[in-house]
């Protein structure tokens, strides 16, 4: 798997006092700001957007209009639509592409290159959408010696810079109130019906599992309880904290980390993910319950093993 197939963000967290009370307040307005956005049933995304008026397969050029650093290889991209009134047109659990020309090492004229991201914005937002991603440099990974192609050419871009993207594109639609809309591959759609979601993200796997609790933690009548573990490597390795933890402090969500490398004083789990971990994160085995991983191929087969032997199936769980 290319590094540059899932997305992330290292948000960086100091023990100093003043950087806590900073970080209080930036999560006490977020929670302030998801009291006020609780909406309707129902969106059509794809009305009017942006997407739906290129048609589908073409390309959909958009600026950059802000870029953020967010830590030592983390950005978030702001993009403009071509109209302040246009959502994006992605339903909630899918992904656009980007596409572009880029040198590599075995070509060094440009080669065309795609990669899946999902954005950090609600899929109801109108005008811009935002991304966040992690950029995989050259020689830091041992299995990726020549980092992520996309990654970091996405770093190169400047404000007035555009991209192409393409979509929607995804397996799994969130449709509100409990609902899921899954097609595996080489099936028809089926509708999944569940009251409890748990979620299970691993480094840069979490953007489409937030984009799920983003949807439902918007609706104010949808009841689905939410439950996430998240993993990583480091603290700093944690992707949207402030936007985690709001939703945690809203009530929306219950939520766990676990690191590889913990500080000394972290309170969260420790390790790679155990079925001791998961029967304490989650509540116990209910048949009304759809599981969501997204995250490196041996975190996700593991965590289905792991959910399999606690009595769920396989219609139960879904990868991104």
């Amino acid at each position: 798997m290319s590094p540059d197939n899932i997305q992330s963000i290292d948000e960086l967290v100091h023990q100093n006092k003043y950087v806590l009370v900073g970080l209080g307040i930036v999560v006490g307005a977020i929670v302030f700001a998801l009291t006020q956005i609780k909406g309707k049933k129902t969106f059509n995304p794809f009305q009017g957007s942006a997407l739906q008026q290129v048609g589908k397969g073409k390309k959909l050029n958009c600026p950059l209009i802000r870029k953020d650093k967010l830590s030592h290889d983390t950005y978030r991209f702001v993009f403009k639509l071509p109209k302040e009134d246009q959502t994006l047109g992605i339903d909630v659990g899918q992904h656009i592409a980007i596409v572009a020309n880029i040198p590599t090492k075995d070509h060094i004229d440009g080669e065309v290159i795609s990669r899946k991201y999902t954005p950090v914005s609600a899929v109801t937002q109108k005008g811009t959408f935002d991304l966040v991603i992690k950029v995989y440099r050259k020689n830091v990974h041992p299995r990726f010696p020549d980092g992520g192609v996309m990654s970091q050419w996405m770093e190169t871009l400047k404000v007035g810079d555009s991209i192409d993207i393409t979509g929607p594109t995804g397996r799994l639609v969130y449709k509100g109130m409990g609902t899921s809309i899954i097609t595996n591959f080489g099936e028809k759609p089926k509708k999944v019906n569940f009251k409890r979601l748990f979620l299970v993200g691993g480094g840069t796997g979490i953007t489409p599992l937030y984009q799920v609790l983003q949807a439902i933690a918007a609706c104010t009548d949808d009841k689905t309880k939410v439950y996430m573990l998240y993993g990583n490597k480091t603290e700093d390795d944690i992707l949207i904290k402030e936007e985690l933890e709001a939703q945690k402090s809203a009530g929306n969500l219950n939520l766990s980390y676990t690191l590889d490398i913990p500080p000394e004083n972290w309170t969260g789990y420790k390790g790679f993910i155990t079925q001791d971990m998961l029967k304490q994160a989650f509540p116990e085995f209910d048949k009304s319950t759809l599981i969501c991983t997204c995250g490196p191929g041996p975190m996700n087969s593991l965590v289905t093993k792991l959910f399999k032997e606690q009595g769920y199936s396989d219609e139960q769980m879904f990868q991104f």
